[in-house]
């Protein structure tokens, strides 16, 4: 019975440190990390369940909810709900695509680019190509580079300490 609790502990302690952590970003880079031209540096927190599991998808959607609420728009369930999900789904598609990291960091930057830029434009009232375009090249910067990067650095450092990789 313990041991369950120990692990039940370890998951929330993973989710509500990668959601900390997401809101924290976001919200500390407020000025680009919003709006049409945007650079949500946090979105390199993404691809990471790629090293930490699929805990990480979850933990960066409930920082996105935080994150959101406090947009310079202010709330929008739009917001909210849709960049939430983009986060969920592009993190969990990085930790399936675990064994081609630099795919599921790909992938995850174009599902975040269609989703986020798919809506972002009836907030800002500026045209869909634009959004969809400045997102997805925001988010390749952010997910597919420096989540990349991110990836290698952590997997090299927890395979010189002998440690396991999801």
């Amino acid at each position: 019975m313990t041991r369950i609790f120990k692990l039940e502990a370890m998951v929330i302690a993973k989710i509500s440190t990668f959601a900390a952590l997401y809101a924290v970003l976001t919200l500390a880079l407020h000025p680009i990390s919003y709006l049409v031209i945007q650079l949500r540096l946090s979105d390199a927190l993404i691809p990471l369940s790629i090293v930490y599991g699929p805990e990480v998808a979850i933990g960066v959607c409930l920082g996105c909810v935080v994150a959101n609420l406090f947009a310079p728009y202010g709330p929008n369930i739009l917001d909210i709900t849709l960049g939430s999900l983009a986060n969920l789904i592009a993190s969990y598609t990085a930790f399936r695509l675990r064994r081609r990291a630099t795919l599921g960091c790909i992938v995850a930057a174009v599902i975040v680019g269609l989703i986020v830029g798919g809506y972002l434009w009836i907030i800002t009232n500026v045209p869909p190509y634009v959004t969809i375009t400045s997102v997805t090249i925001s988010s390749l910067i952010a997910i597919g580079a420096i989540g990349r990067i991110l990836v290698g650095i952590i997997t090299k450092v927890l395979e010189e300490h002998g440690l396991r990789l999801r």
